[in-house]
Formats: structure tokens, sequence, C-alpha cells
């Protein structure tokens, strides 16, 4: 999130209970075991194209999604709309911080020597997926702001 570091979430993030959302897959069950294999499938499947595609979209940020659809939503030409996804991002940032800490659940290439990096790893827990959450409420706001193209945003 480099580019909220300064937005101000919108509410005290440990208002919000991790018990709202499901509950991760304990390491080692079957549904764990099955996300392993599957993550292992795709990443056998990359080529040095998508490995640099995913190397670019590490730091996530709203133009992740917004130059995707269309490449003119700019900072520059759009300050505003980028001062709402900065906070909203930010809000996002931290919220699925705290429900990462609260959950604790070890990344899957430190828990499972069939996953390797394809890229520098993130650092700290895995629970929920920042990347997920972000991207989510990226395309939620993007597509309330230009609701006809809500499902191009949320389809990315």
């Amino acid at each position: 999130m480099a580019n909220t570091a300064l937005a101000k979430p919108y509410f005290d993030i440990t208002t919000i209970h991790p018990n709202l959302i499901d509950p991760p897959f304990t390491i080692g069950d079957e549904k764990w075991q099955n996300e392993v294999a599957l993550i292992a499938e795709i990443q056998n499947n990359f080529n040095s194209e998508r490995v640099a595609q995913a190397a670019l979209e590490k730091e996530l940020t709203p133009e992740t999604l917004a130059l995707k659809i269309n490449p003119n939503l700019t900072r520059e030409k759009y300050p505003k709309l980028y001062l709402l996804l900065n906070r909203t991002g930010e809000t996002s940032y931290k919220l699925t911080h705290h429900f990462k800490d609260h959950f604790a659940i070890t990344r899957p290439y430190l828990a499972s020597d069939k996953i390797k990096n394809l890229i520098e790893p993130s650092k700290g827990y895995s629970y929920p997926s920042g990347h997920t959450s972000g991207s989510y409420i990226y395309a939620y706001v993007l597509g309330m702001v230009f609701a006809d193209r809500k499902t191009e945003f949320m389809n990315l």
C-alpha cells in the first residue's frame, strides 16, 4: 500500500472482530492439502511473463485494477477518486492485517515444501489474503463510482 500510507482509515479496525469471516484452513487438514496442491499446479503452469507480471503486482495499488479497465483513470486526472480509493484501501489493509494477526496463519511456502517462491515473498501471516481483500474493495468502490463498468471491475 505504498500510495496509501498517509490515508486515515474510516474507522477503528479493532472494533471489527475477525469472527465475521470464515476461519482459515488448519495447516495439514484435507482442505489445506487441496489448496497446496492447487497452488503447486498453478505454479507449474507459470511462464516467465506471468511471473514478471506477478512481481509487478506484488504491491497492490488502486491503479492495479483501475488502469486495466480504463487507462485514463489516472491519479492526475481523478485526484478525488484516488483520495477515496487511498482511504478505502488503507482501511482494508489495516483491517486485513488485524485479522492476519488474529489468525496467525503461516504463509504456504513456509508450511509446505511443495510451494516454491516465484517472486520475492510477502512477509507476515497469510490469512486473509491482502491482495484478495484489497482487490475486492477497490473493484467494489470503482464499480460504485463507474456503475456502467461494475461487472468489468468485479470480474478482474
